[in-house]
């Protein structure tokens, strides 16, 4: 079964649709802050749909875009492509439903690849990489696809009963 590709908003989860419009409309409201480096041509500020999708998962992971790390501000990230990627030396840990484990759920529930790489000494970089929903009657495959809490939740108790088995 042949399926067209999911693109712009329609590639996010529909419960999250509005909300990734909102988001859009308030980064664009940041693009008069932008910080304009000397000598260098002022580009347009645009935010992409991707780029609105990733702000909305760190609004929600950080309480606000206000907390982002490393005192940066919404206008020094770039929000016009399909991947967003901040710094941070703030601890991830898992214990009871703290940065670690948000993250975590935050990205299955927004359809978001999370990557963490070291960066310099106590400091990481944060990748998000917005991925399309998986289509009713499509078959999931990890390279285009992040899986929803559902999927996520059937693979691990599938996992858990071949290895019981």
């Amino acid at each position: 079964m042949t399926t067209a590709k999911l693109t712009g908003l329609d590639a996010a989860p529909a419960h999250l649709r509005t909300a990734i419009e909102e988001m859009q409309t308030r980064l664009l409201g940041y693009g008069k802050y932008r910080r304009i480096p000397r000598g260098k041509p002022f580009a347009p500020w645009t935010v992409s749909i991707e780029g609105a999708r990733c702000a909305l998962l760190l609004d929600a992971w950080l309480f606000g875009l206000h907390h982002l790390p490393e005192r940066k501000q919404p206008s020094d990230i770039d929000w016009s492509g399909g991947y967003v990627e901040i710094a941070s030396s703030m601890p991830l840990d898992t214990h009871d439903f703290e940065v670690m484990t948000r993250l975590v759920l935050l990205a299955h529930e927004h359809s978001i690849r999370v990557e963490v790489h070291a960066h310099t000494f106590r400091v990481m970089r944060i990748g998000l990489c917005p991925r399309p929903i998986l289509v009713d009657g499509e078959r999931f495959n990890s390279n285009i696809h992040h899986p929803d809490l559902a999927t996520l939740r059937a693979k691990i108790d599938q996992r858990s009963k071949d290895g019981a088995a």
